[in-house]
């Protein structure tokens, strides 16, 4: 995608002020991606403030009008299957909110960047006396979010159809490290608070590093005391905090409210967390091992080059941008047939490339298979897959998952 402004040079931290600040090692193919899965022709370049340890970007040169934008050109869910792959995913994040629903016991409730309405779905019919809304900046995530009888309405923090003060509680699900000001966002979010409602920010946790540090799109990574000052920052009380529960360690919750609630959740037992004596640190390994990624990978294939992939997610974009020499040998990718896809599915090109389920393929269709999944899939996905006969690339000895 050609276009983009050049990236600028940061000086100082958005949250501390602070002019601590060390550029994190650049990525191979001087290009970067978002968590659509668009390529950008800018170069990942993001910060690390070393007084509070902040990871920032600069988001005007990602966020272009003619190119890239959450109104017009964002389509999360536009990934082959995406529900059907993510349901249990889903089904968590709701899980989770509900936990402080059962808590706060709301009676208006708003869910700003909803998209196409997943976890309200999931919320309505459990929590029938609640009136649930959402407000979402995609006019086709809105679209969809209203064919499923959903009250989704079109907009965002700074232009939305709600009156100020009218809801009991107001949550969000990776938003916050999207949006430019982020402390503009949480004062907004304050503003649609009753004097007595609560705010539930769930986002990535920089405390666990994971693949959310290298997505164009992510302006901030927030460890858990920099997620706390910006609620400070915002007039917002923190009072509970929690490390996302199971599969969602790499996330974090914070409520807060315009004045203290009583909440008494909190996170016991923390899992694959780094402290701040050693995480700036090891982020920088992580951005060194995925710099060196693509030459690995180029020696593991050899010299195989009709490739098929296996997953179309959000590993396999990241693949594409970061591994780009590697990426030139895939012809295809390869997924497993979800079990809530319908009789007959057949997923959609991705970039050009068909993608095809894995019963379908034969093993004289291609002489390597990447594996594009997390790391810590790919022992199990591995040993399945030797029944093509051919040799299966994998990479979670250079990034393991938990990255500890």
């Amino acid at each position: 995608m050609e276009g983009y402004l050049p990236n600028r040079i940061i000086t100082r931290c958005y949250l501390c002020g602070g002019r601590s600040l060390e550029l994190l090692p650049l990525l191979p193919g001087g290009r970067s991606v978002t968590t659509d899965g668009q390529l950008l022709s800018a170069p990942l370049q993001k910060y690390q403030c070393l007084d509070c340890s902040l990871i920032q970007s600069e988001p005007g040169s990602v966020l272009n009008p003619a190119n890239f934008s959450y109104e017009a050109t964002y389509d999360f869910y536009a990934k082959p299957l995406m529900r059907a792959f993510e349901i249990e995913r889903y089904q968590n994040y709701a899980n989770w909110v509900a936990s402080f629903l059962d808590q706060c016991q709301p009676h208006t409730v708003l869910e700003i960047g909803c998209g196409a309405g997943w976890v309200l779905e999931l919320l309505r019919e459990p929590y029938a006396s609640i009136s649930f809304h959402g407000l979402e900046p995609s006019a086709g995530a809105t679209r969809r979010a209203n064919e499923s009888g959903l009250d989704v309405r079109e907009g965002n923090v700074d232009r939305y159809p709600f009156n100020q003060r009218q809801f009991d509680f107001v949550y969000c699900i990776n938003v916050l490290e999207h949006v430019a000001d982020p402390v503009g966002f949480l004062r907004q979010v304050r503003s649609l608070l009753k004097p007595e409602g609560a705010a539930l920010v769930i986002c990535p946790c920089a405390n666990v590093i994971d693949p959310e540090l290298l997505f164009a799109d992510h302006f901030y990574s927030y460890t858990r005391e920099n997620l706390q000052r910006l609620a400070v920052l915002s007039d917002l009380v923190p009072s509970a905090w929690q490390q996302g529960p199971g599969m969602l360690y790499p996330f974090q919750g914070l409520c807060s409210g315009k004045a203290p609630l009583r909440i008494p959740l909190s996170s016991d037992g923390l899992t694959s967390w780094w402290t701040d004596a050693t995480l700036t640190s090891n982020q920088r390994d992580y951005f060194h091992r995925w710099a060196g990624l693509d030459d690995t990978l180029l020696e593991r294939l050899g010299t195989a080059d009709e490739v098929v992939c296996f997953g179309a997610g959000e590993t396999t974009d990241l693949l594409r941008a970061y591994a780009p020499r590697c990426w030139q040998s895939i012809r295809g990718y390869m997924i497993d047939r979800p079990n809530g896809a319908e009789p007959g599915t057949q997923p959609p090109l991705v970039e050009g490339l068909q993608v095809r389920f894995t019963h379908d393929y034969g093993g004289d269709e291609f002489d390597a298979i990447l594996l594009g999944v997390k790391p810590k899939y790919q022992a199990a996905i591995s040993d399945r897959l030797t029944v093509f006969g051919k040799p299966v690339i994998r990479w979670d000895d250079v990034i393991p998952e938990p990255f500890v």
